[in-house]
């Protein structure tokens, strides 16, 4: 709800896409090729988000912080 309302062909101000806004930069890296498409968007937002929980050892808060405002 969050991310995209919900809406699956939704693209922020910062350009993010899809339901789990994910950011172009990271479509490659991810097999995210139609990020509208509602099965590659989730399944790459969820790699994503797991990379991060792996990045910061479990922290989830450090995970969720870095998936909504960048790894930095």
């Amino acid at each position: 709800k969050t991310e995209s309302n919900f809406n699956p062909t939704v693209v922020s101000k910062a350009g993010a896409k899809g339901l789990m806004q994910i950011m172009p930069s990271n479509f490659k890296n991810l097999g995210v090729t139609n990020p509208f498409d509602i099965y590659q968007n989730v399944d790459g937002g969820t790699k994503l988000l797991k990379e991060y929980i792996d990045k910061y050892n479990g922290d989830i808060q450090m995970a969720l912080m870095a998936y909504n405002g960048g790894p930095t």
